[in-house]
């Protein structure tokens, strides 16, 4: 009988040990999680900012924010008209759609959605040309929403080569 208490014994204190024992990595568990939830909150924002500063580098490096600069000879530059490039759009926008939406941000000048020389069919994307680049760099707040079930993109739009030599030699 003294055996039996024993043998009973050593088996409670070893289950009591096992169940101490998981209690202590599941403690650690949750304090690992708790760190990864944490790390993963601070990856989130600093993806979000990294998003911002190459969104406001981009606008840096292709643009030359023309508001109150002047030129050598201290003369007040006018400001130019900008192109945005509007690129991932539905099909089915118009370029009425598109100035309506555009328009909210400034004064449109042109706006023009390419289509294919073949078919007709929009290609996908579209240009929308502002007054000013004060009201382009406005508008590219619109960068990265969703217009018709699409996320756009919104870029200052670039001079093609080809184009530029073919208007230098004509």
């Amino acid at each position: 009988m003294v055996m039996e208490q024993n043998y009973f014994l050593c088996i409670v204190a070893l289950l009591s040990g096992i169940a101490l024992f998981l209690l202590l990595i599941n403690r650690k568990q949750r304090v690992v999680v708790a760190h990864l939830i944490n790390a993963n909150d601070h990856l989130k924002h600093i993806t979000t900012e990294l998003r911002r500063s190459t969104k406001i580098l981009s606008i840096m490096a292709n643009v030359e924010i023309d508001m109150g600069i002047e030129d050598e000879t201290g003369e007040k530059i006018e400001q130019q008209e900008a192109k945005l490039y509007i690129g991932n759009i539905d099909y089915s926008t118009t370029e009425r759609e598109l100035e309506r939406i555009f328009s909210e941000y400034g004064e449109i000048s042109n706006v023009n959605i390419p289509t294919d020389r073949y078919n007709g069919k929009a290609r996908g994307f579209g240009f929308v040309t502002f007054r000013s680049t004060a009201e382009a760099l406005k508008a590219m707040e619109l960068n990265g929403t969703e217009i018709k079930g699409r996320t756009i993109q919104v870029n200052f739009a670039k001079e093609r080569d080809n184009l530029k030599n073919m208007s230098r030699a004509g």
